[in-house]
């Protein structure tokens, strides 16, 4: 969950993200975490699809040791591949090459619980604290902490 990076943002202030590009690796995040100031990871799976599952998990748990959230680009093309992020650990997605307003809609609902999407609900992963957390307060936290961002690539779209 991307509560730093939202409290930031929501309080009109600049918040410190870094790509790791082609380069992600958990001890560069543990690296710039401590050293760098910064407030939160970028991982690109947009341009870099070969970063693995389990890469984005063990980068979104430096970087969370280190103070910092995390969130993946990805292309919104189905359920399970934008809720994959946010169950490895991942604060939030950003998702690219966001078509018109009923593309953006739906690639929320992917990845928020009712009543405002349709994510499927786990908990048995790291978002849900592996049911350390209260069904209640997983849906809770994950609706409101978690940062939800649409890339719309395309000339001359209408959003409202």
């Amino acid at each position: 969950m991307a509560t730093r990076i939202k409290s930031l943002l929501k309080a009109n202030k600049v918040a410190k993200v870094f790509n790791c590009g082609q380069f992600l690796s958990h001890k560069m995040v543990e690296i710039l975490g401590l050293h760098g100031g910064y407030d939160g990871v970028f991982i690109d799976q947009e341009h870099i699809p070969t970063i693995l599952q389990r890469d984005i998990e063990i980068a979104a748990v430096t970087a969370k040791s280190c103070g910092m959230d995390t969130f993946v680009r990805r292309p919104a093309i189905d359920y399970a591949s934008a809720m994959a992020p946010l169950e490895a650990g991942a604060g939030g997605v950003l998702f690219s090459m966001i078509r018109d307003a009923t593309h953006a809609e739906e690639a929320m609902e992917w990845v928020k619980f009712a009543p405002r999407g349709r994510r499927g609900l786990l908990g048995a992963n790291r978002d849900g604290n592996y049911f350390l957390k209260s069904t209640k307060q997983y849906v809770k936290e994950a609706n409101e902490s978690t940062l939800i961002g649409m890339q719309i690539e395309t000339e001359g779209v209408k959003i409202f």
